[in-house]
């Protein structure tokens, strides 16, 4: 699978010849241009990142006479012990739609749009993050809230992508974790999870 954020990253991945099914395009300001070169070239999921992104890219797909699959990001409110400006998890942060009630709406609004499927969630709590436990966090807001979905709008997801973000060793001081490190905590999370769920 290939991230892209951008319709220049899209188009670096076309003319590598990466299937576009296994691309996810997300961010936070992509174009009317770049979401209907996606649909046209069937990207596997979009990242929905707002409500006037819903909305602005179902008339794309209506227009195209497609449907889309999608994700919707969002900010499950968990603080990355980080720098301030790639903390992406707040309050007041420019990514996603709040976890609660706003998420709730943004995935009602997702599910009663005729041409877009509603395949999972996303989210993003910041980078450049050493602590493994704001990333266990992440993934126990996002499994209780994937459940809410599951329980209370009867809707069953396919994709939760937890994201990124893991410290890397640019200076000497830097601490930097393992991956593994991170990946055996937030799996232990998230099957601890599955298992509470059901």
């Amino acid at each position: 699978w290939t991230d892209v954020v951008s319709g220049g990253e899209f188009y670096a991945t076309q003319k590598a010849g990466i299937d576009p099914e296994h691309i996810v395009m997300h961010g936070n300001n992509k174009t009317p241009k770049e979401l209907t070169e996606a649909v046209r070239a069937g990207v596997g999921h979009i990242v929905l990142d707002g409500f006037d992104e819903i909305e602005r890219l179902d008339l794309i797909c209506q227009k195209e006479g497609k449907t889309q699959k999608v994700l919707l990001r969002v900010n499950p409110l968990v603080e990355a012990h980080t720098h301030a400006a790639v903390q992406t998890a707040k309050p007041d942060s420019k990514f996603g739609v709040i976890i609660g009630d706003e998420a709730t709406k943004a995935v009602l609004d997702i599910k009663s749009r005729k041409n877009l499927i509603f395949d999972g969630l996303h989210c993003h709590i910041g980078s450049q993050i050493f602590d493994k436990a704001p990333f266990v966090l992440a993934a126990q807001v996002m499994l209780k809230f994937y459940n809410k979905i599951h329980t209370e709008l009867g809707k069953t997801l396919t994709h939760l992508n937890l994201g990124g973000g893991f410290g890397v060793k640019y200076k000497e001081a830097d601490a930097a974790v393992p991956y593994e490190d991170y990946m055996s905590d937030v799996s232990e999370a998230v099957h601890a999870a599955c298992k509470e769920y059901g």
